[in-house]
């Protein structure tokens, strides 16, 4: 079959969705995209590159047409986006769980100009629905760091990439045997063995998520999308276990500390970046 050109640009974002690392301006409409030394002549038509000193650690190389942007005329309006895709991230900013009012009118904008928007994030695909929702997107959501990639639109399961079966065993004999919490996703929800416990009610209070109770000796399936082992106090015992779950299982599992109460463990082959390059090169087909 032969391969049809893409025709759309692509914008990643990197959302962290329960708290973003990069603050809003108070007041949003006077952001600043004004720096000269951003700022170049194409064709007589002035362009600002928002790089890397405007939006903080973002490594991309993004030139907009700000004129268009701002006064938003309906002409082509050109964007370039350069980026390495096995290591990048963008936060995009929101405030008591909400996007930004001037950064949805950007996204959408770059939308209705032809720029491929997805959300990307460590989280759950539960917790970043919502987002998407608000966005509007027309796009995947891929969650879990890359281990699910799912269209929010009606819930289809586009790629799926499970802790094997015995590591995930693994996993909670070691944890329940030292006494932490643990929490296991798996069809987009979140099991606990105790719901009245610090760890459950914080982090359903972080998340939103509703914690479903069930005994993990009654799982028919123990392929999980992801185990997260909770400690409140991150205690010495606590990192001690984390190290102990790096050095028993090693490279047999991808492993990270996303909060200092919260060790988060993976399929071994998770990466974000890698699967927005599967996303990216299912729209060339």
């Amino acid at each position: 079959m032969q391969k049809k050109q893409l025709s759309v640009l692509v914008l990643i974002i990197l959302c962290f969705l329960l708290g973003c690392n990069r603050e809003t301006p108070k007041d949003e409409s006077q952001q600043n995209y004004e720096d000269e030394s951003n700022i170049s002549k194409t064709n007589g038509e002035e362009l600002v590159n928002i790089n890397s000193e405007l939006l903080g650690s973002t490594p991309f190389d993004i030139q907009i047409d700000k004129t268009a942007l701002q006064t938003r005329k309906e002409t082509e309006t050109e964007v370039t986006i350069k980026t390495n895709l096995t290591d990048w991230g963008y936060t995009v900013s929101s405030e008591k769980g909400k996007i930004s009012d001037i950064n949805k009118e950007v996204l959408k904008y770059l939308e209705n100009k032809g720029v491929k928007i997805f959300i990307v994030t460590g989280r759950t695909y539960i917790s970043a629905k919502p987002f998407a929702q608000e966005l509007g997107i027309d796009s995947s959501i891929i969650a879990y760091n890359g281990a699910k990639v799912v269209n929010y639109k009606n819930d289809e399961l586009i790629f799926n990439l499970p802790l094997e079966e015995k590591y995930s065993k693994k996993i909670i004999k070691m944890a329940k045997e030292k006494g932490f919490h643990v929490n296991l996703y798996q069809n987009n929800k979140w099991f606990v063995e105790e719901l009245d416990n610090d760890e459950t009610r914080h982090y359903a209070n972080h998340t939103g998520l509703t914690p479903v109770k069930k005994s993990f000796d009654s799982f028919d399936d123990y392929s999980m999308t992801k185990i997260t082992i909770q400690n409140m106090e991150n205690s010495k015992e606590f990192n001690e276990f984390c190290d102990e779950i790096k050095d028993v299982l090693g490279n047999d599992v991808y492993t990270a500390k996303s909060q200092s109460f919260l060790f988060e463990v993976l399929n071994k082959n998770v990466n974000k970046g890698l699967v927005l390059e599967k996303v990216l090169k299912s729209l060339l087909v």
